[in-house]
């Protein structure tokens, strides 16, 4: 009897002290250095292994005229105020995006959530944190 006792503890304290698999936050996380003004910059912490396709969806004011870009977008959709980024087999580590607007925007004005599969495979969506 001892001995099932001392394999359960075993087992248990394995499973509850294993390692854990990284969440979502782990693998790709985003913050703006810059929300507000003309120009926009977005911060990328990408883990390791980094998933194979990040992409980068931005919501902007309606009517506002992207100036440039980098990395280059994708898509801009100006009446809708959708901008997108496809970042294909990312480099672990940080990188940045910065784009320029036509006109300056408040803070508050932008919001945007990154794209990408999970290690199992299922599609997860990280909000920008401000």
């Amino acid at each position: 009897m001892d001995f099932y006792r001392l394999l359960l503890a075993f087992l248990l304290t394995g499973v509850l002290l294993g390692p854990s698999p990284a969440g979502a936050e782990e693998l790709v996380s985003g913050r703006y250095l810059q929300g507000a003004g003309e120009r926009i910059e977005i911060e990328l912490e990408i883990g390791s292994p980094p998933p194979s396709l990040v992409i980068v969806i931005q919501n902007l004011p309606q009517g506002v005229k992207m100036i440039d870009s980098k990395p280059k977008l994708k898509t801009y959709d100006p009446a809708g105020g959708v901008a997108k980024w496809l970042l294909n087999k990312p480099n672990p580590g940080k990188m940045t995006i910065s784009f320029a607007l036509g006109r300056p925007l408040a803070k508050g004005e932008v919001e945007g959530e990154l794209r990408f599969r999970d290690d199992a495979g299922r599609m997860v969506s990280v909000a920008l944190k401000n």
